[in-house]
């Protein structure tokens, strides 16, 4: 599905440099969030919490004219997070396989555009699946973002609670959620 809607799948490195995440500015933001560590040589590294660093440092040397636009660039890789996140007395699980994608676009248009296939995507893969799902509204977080949205399925197990309206198909996580 992601190729489908004109990705290109990569494979990036999990571990990072600190200069690609002190361009963002998301060195010290993460905070303790993030595992860090030091190379042989003394330079300072940390494990993927995500790629969005590693995708622009790429389009950044890649991509030479709005004419390169769109792309749509996509992986299936571990992440690493040190989040204190409990549920039912544990942490949440600091090594995890997450598919990330990102777009590039010459506007907010083009970037709207984007965001609708990935989602999209989605719901065409849920629905493959045979997986009854609820989209919900949901809050991006350090990874920032003006829309997001998180695909969820009914369990007595979980960590978040989500609410719902059988009239009116409204759904978000209850740290997004509006009556």
């Amino acid at each position: 599905e992601m190729e489908a809607i004109g990705g290109q799948e990569f494979h990036l490195p999990a571990i990072h440099p600190r200069e690609v995440w002190e361009a963002s500015g998301r060195w010290d933001v993460m905070g303790p969030n993030m595992f860090r560590m030091k190379d042989r040589g003394g330079r300072d590294l940390c494990l993927g919490m995500t790629h969005e660093e590693i995708f622009t440092h790429l389009a950044k040397g890649e991509l030479r004219s709005y004419r390169d636009l769109p792309q749509t660039w996509f992986q299936i890789q571990i992440k690493y997070r040190d989040e204190q996140r409990p549920k039912s007395g544990l942490l949440r699980v600091r090594e995890f396989t997450m598919k990330d994608a990102y777009s590039f676009d010459s506007d907010a248009v083009g970037l709207d555009l984007a965001y609708a296939r990935q989602r999209d995507a989605y719901i065409r893969i849920f629905e493959r699946c045979g997986i009854p799902y609820h989209m919900v509204e949901a809050y991006s977080g350090a990874m920032g973002g003006r829309e997001s949205a998180e695909f969820m399925v009914e369990m007595d197990a979980g960590e978040d609670l989500v609410a719902t309206c059988a009239s009116c198909g409204y759904a978000a996580n209850l740290e997004m959620a509006t009556s």
